[in-house]
């Protein structure tokens, strides 16, 4: 039991106030009243706003740990050092973790008020947090082509240059050949629903797309939308853009950072038919 009054209403208020003075946006919680997995939530978004690439679960369901890849995340991210650690106490390691994110956000470490009492010392270090981050200017990353691969690649028929492709390789090999009567994808409906998983949690910032390989621009796609996860079906949208009817590329640009690792773009045309050269996910 906690020494401190409202132990977790303190912390996650601190949290929220760090990821408003970033110019972040408080996220809606999950898990309304689990304390543990709004913690998570917020310190996962504080380190994303700053840019770090949140690392897979080491070791996943296990709180203590997560929450300290995060730190370390949040830390390595603002100059902290990869060493800072005391790994036979977990108690320590988070407070150094503290600390050092503090002092990467330029903030003075505070003697502490009540030394051992690892309650009062989190909140201490949490509140210069606020103060220390509050001043902080977020440089934003450098966006970049991501890695992905189709998860749904037999949902459909697929054509590359005359034969049957059922990988939909074509669609994300990052070679576009304008030139070849039939080369990329062609799905054989007037929709699709592109599964995408990147190689590792990121944030989309931008699509870029290059329609039209069939019978020229007669199939290229008239829309483009982006889901949450792998859906089959039209629901609410991340985001949704008009492509015209063009073989050259087409970026669109994402009001705001979108983060995950499992996404479907969908894609229509005007026919029964769906063409595109290449599709290309973009962001950090």
């Amino acid at each position: 039991m906690s020494l401190v009054s409202n132990f977790p209403t303190q912390v996650l208020s601190a949290l929220e106030s760090i990821l408003t003075g970033l110019s972040g946006t408080v996220p809606a919680a999950v898990s309304p009243g689990n304390f543990d997995a709004r913690l998570l939530q917020l310190t996962g978004a504080i380190a994303l706003r700053l840019g770090a690439t949140l690392p897979s679960a080491a070791n996943p369901g296990n709180f203590d740990e997560r929450f300290l890849q995060l730190l370390r995340s949040t830390s390595l991210r603002l100059g902290g050092s990869p060493f800072a650690s005391a790994p036979s106490n977990p108690s320590v390691l988070v407070l150094n973790q503290l600390e050092q994110i503090l002092l990467g956000f330029g903030g003075t470490l505070p003697a502490a008020v009540i030394p051992g009492n690892f309650d009062e010392r989190f909140l201490q270090l949490l509140k210069a947090i606020v103060t220390a981050s509050s001043g902080y200017i977020v440089t934003p990353p450098t966006s970049a082509r991501l890695t992905w691969t189709a998860q749904n690649s037999n949902s459909y028929t697929y054509h590359d240059a005359g034969s049957t492709n059922t990988t939909m390789a074509m669609l994300h090999n990052f070679v576009i050949n304008e030139n070849a009567s039939l080369a990329g994808m062609m799905a054989n409906h007037g929709e699709i629903f592109i599964h995408a998983r990147l190689a590792a949690s990121a944030t989309i910032t931008s699509l870029a797309l290059w329609g039209g390989q069939f019978n020229g621009l007669f199939h290229v796609p008239n829309s483009i939308q982006l889901y949450p996860g792998f859906v089959t079906a039209v629901g609410s949208t991340l985001y949704s853009g008009s492509p015209i009817s063009t073989f050259a590329q087409q970026n669109f640009t994402l009001p705001a950072g979108i983060t995950g690792t499992d996404f479907t773009i969908r894609l229509t045309s005007a026919t029964g038919f769906t063409s595109a050269f290449e599709l290309e996910i973009h962001g950090y």
